[in-house]
């Protein structure tokens, strides 16, 4: 309900909008169902490539959820590369002690101890 009303009175790439992919994405990936999850991750990068800087906050936590969705998944190594990518914007926008800079680089160590 939510995303059609943002979608009434909100430019199509406005990031309310992202975020509300975002929020989709992440109960769809809850629920089990990856691949809906993954297509409102998509929806929500690609509103965000249009509206906001490469490395804001927004973009490392789809990111962040698109690497939760392919771990459960249980394809390690596209996690490994979606968790990485949002690291580094982390790491680019918060201090290095910040509680979400120290998870992310939690989730990449987890995945690679996991592949070797």
């Amino acid at each position: 309900m939510a995303l059609v009303i943002f979608q009434k009175h909100r430019p199509l790439d406005h990031p309310d909008l992202g975020i509300a992919h975002n929020s989709i994405g992440s109960v769809y990936g809850s629920l089990g169902e990856h691949d809906l999850a993954m297509e409102h991750f998509n929806l929500s990068l690609k509103i965000y490539k249009k509206s906001l800087p490469p490395e804001h906050p927004h973009v490392a936590m789809t990111l962040e959820n698109m690497g939760l969705a392919h771990e459960d998944n249980d394809d390690l190594e596209q996690a490994l590369v979606f968790y990485k990518k949002a690291a580094s914007i982390f790491r680019h926008c918060l201090p290095l002690t910040h509680p979400r800079v120290i998870e992310i680089e939690s989730d990449v160590q987890r995945i690679l101890s996991s592949l070797k």
